[in-house]
């Protein structure tokens, strides 16, 4: 069975560079394993933030869909590499396309595809996208700032899928170096589900956002390092 690890930020906070050098990590220390990375939001960035130049995304499959085609190979189509397997989302507009049983059927042929399978899911998607991930997410990780207004939007989804808090556990981005173990030992006191904290490293978040290198592959990143570190958590 995939296991399937989402990965949401409630509120503005990271979470598609997060999960894409997550999964990188991933597939570094498993490489027995099939790791992939899946976008699925309604303002798709991933590719910018891999360094792609072609922008395949899922709902290229629609014209293929219900037809003799149909089937698993089909993904070889829209597939990407950046040291890990990458499947990227429609915009806005492309999301017009894909409706309900589309979606689940192309979610079918994902997770045969993966033993592991990092989802950035963006909050706002419409709710039969979350009904048919929900169901099959392992650990969801949620990416979280040091601020009331993150962790609010992170009770609001909670309460909105609540079969999500047994899996849900906190990563808190760009944490000062002096306040980190703070930060620790505040949730160890509140008994909220830390998975780590991840430091400021602005030079190594350029590389990424303008270049398209992935902070894991740069090797004097502080931040690539510490998610290396989170990724003993969840092999």
């Amino acid at each position: 069975m995939t296991k399937i690890i989402a990965v949401t930020a409630p509120r503005t906070a990271g979470a598609t560079i997060i999960a894409s050098n997550l999964a990188i990590a991933h597939q570094w220390r498993a490489p027995q394993k099939k790791v992939g990375v899946i976008q699925l939001s309604q303002i798709p960035d991933l590719y910018h933030y891999m360094g792609f130049t072609h922008k395949r995304h899922m709902g290229d499959l629609v014209s293929f869909w219900k037809t003799k085609e149909w089937g698993a190979s089909l993904l070889d189509q829209i597939v990407q590499v950046q040291g890990v397997e990458v499947i990227l989302s429609p915009t806005l507009r492309g999301w017009g396309a894909i409706d309900q049983a589309f979606f689940i059927d192309f979610w079918a042929l994902v997770t045969k595809r993966y033993d592991v399978l990092y989802v950035d899911m963006d909050p706002k998607l419409p709710s039969w996208v979350w009904t048919a991930v929900e169901e099959c997410i392992k650990i969801c990780v949620n990416i979280l700032s040091m601020g009331p207004a993150s962790f609010s939007a992170y009770e609001q989804i909670q309460n909105q899928y609540p079969s999500l808090s047994e899996k849900s556990q906190i990563i808190i981005n760009q944490v000062d170096k002096r306040e980190a173990s703070e930060v620790r030992v505040q949730f160890s006191r509140l008994e909220v589900p830390l998975l780590g904290t991840l430091p400021v490293d602005t030079k190594a978040l350029w590389h990424q956002v303008y270049e398209g290198i992935p902070v894991v592959m740069q090797r004097r990143s502080k931040l690539g390092k510490a998610i290396e570190k989170i990724i003993d958590h969840l092999l």
